[in-house]
């Protein structure tokens, strides 16, 4: 396990401005080579900031439909369960309620899946954005996975 391990230390160093000096494979024998690193990391850091609350957006707003969606299916199988095997306390209340319960959530099914679009195309908009006006310390191809 030794060399492997001591390996994937070096490997995951070398991305961070450090490199190996000689042919060990040890993270002892790495040398920081970029000075440029720490101003590399603060922007990465910059950058996820401004993208995490976009991205909490986005996923927030799925999961919301998700959980209307389910929503519905719940109250529509238990109504047509109820066809076969109403229930035995307050089947017309009940049935009134699911019903309104549908109405209600189909209802709000619009509205929210207009809140996720409008989160998926700010994301899209910021992303676009950094991608073509980014100037930085950070390479492109940095840039690019960090916007993934």
């Amino acid at each position: 396990m030794g060399r492997n391990f001591n390996y994937r230390i070096l490997r995951s160093f070398e991305g961070y401005g450090w490199q190996r000096t000689g042919q060990h494979e040890s993270p002892v024998a790495i040398r920081y080579t970029d000075e440029n690193a720490a101003a590399r990391a603060q922007e990465r850091r910059k950058i996820s900031l401004v993208l995490r609350p976009l991205l909490a957006a986005v996923w927030s707003s799925r999961d919301e439909m998700e959980k209307n969606d389910r929503c519905i299916e719940q109250s529509r199988g238990l109504l047509l369960r109820w066809k076969k095997y109403p229930p035995k306390k307050n089947p017309a209340r009940r049935k009134k309620w699911h019903e309104q319960r549908i109405r209600e959530c189909e209802s709000r099914r619009s509205e929210l899946s207009r809140q996720h679009e409008e989160a998926v195309i700010a994301l899209q908009e910021i992303r676009s954005r950094l991608r073509a006006e980014y100037q930085g310390p950070l390479t492109p191809e940095e840039v690019d996975r960090l916007l993934r």
